[in-house]
């Protein structure tokens, strides 16, 4: 399934459509793949906590694939636990001081010059 979504382009400004694919497939342990692939920022340093999101994906899988009820403490560790690795992305520092659409439409009012 392909969805669309809106982002600003960063450069410019201009509101552009982003194909977001979404798959409905995968198992929890693909998904945590899916996930670690997509973002090459993660590296050694968050080793303890991949090792365990996975360990706790397979567990989540063994339950599914037997058609055990997931149990809620387990789904909720999983969830923490790719909450806190998403918390560990760091930030595009590059992004952060290029000016947007509304700072460069608030210089030209005021008469500045844009960054």
């Amino acid at each position: 399934m392909v969805r669309r979504i809106f982002m600003h382009d960063p450069f410019d400004g201009r509101e552009v459509v982003v194909p977001v694919a979404i798959v409905l497939n995968e198992t929890y342990e693909e998904s945590v793949t899916t996930f670690l692939s997509a973002n090459e920022w993660v590296d050694d340093s968050e080793a303890p906590l991949v090792t365990s999101l996975i360990h706790v994906a397979r567990s989540l899988d063994v339950k599914t694939a037997k058609g055990q009820a997931l149990p809620a403490g387990l789904t909720m560790e999983f969830r923490m636990l790719f909450v806190e690795l998403r918390k560990l992305k760091p930030a595009d520092p590059a992004g952060a001081e290029k000016a947007d659409a509304f700072d460069a439409g608030l210089a030209k009012i005021l008469g500045f010059d844009t960054p």
